[in-house]
């Protein structure tokens, strides 16, 4: 399994950030080997840890893949286009606002 997670900020007052998510997470029900997905707005629960990371990042997405295999499938899909471009519309600085990671 392989968890990839992205981390970003949305733009002040982002009214579609709700259906960006949405989109994204519905994903899964179009690419065979997407074993979870989730996402939605950060939460931080130590205050100086908190007050550092809003100013950062507010919002993240982590999914599960059965493979390298899908993960792949994940960054070149076209089915999975309209759903990043979605996220990249509603993140500060667009696509270089976006931290993302793999834990293998």
């Amino acid at each position: 399994m392989i968890r990839h997670t992205i981390l970003f900020k949305v733009k002040p007052n982002a009214q579609a950030v709700n259906k960006a998510i949405a989109d994204f997470l519905a994903l899964k029900e179009k690419l065979p080997g997407m074993l979870s997905i989730m996402g939605g707005e950060c939460h931080f629960h130590e205050d100086p840890v908190k007050e550092k990371a809003n100013k950062t990042f507010t919002h993240a997405i982590s999914i599960d893949f059965k493979d390298e295999a899908t993960l792949e499938r994940f960054f070149n899909d076209p089915v999975t286009h309209p759903a990043k471009d979605g996220i990249v519309n509603i993140v500060e600085g667009g696509y270089d606002g976006i931290i993302g990671f793999e834990i293998k």
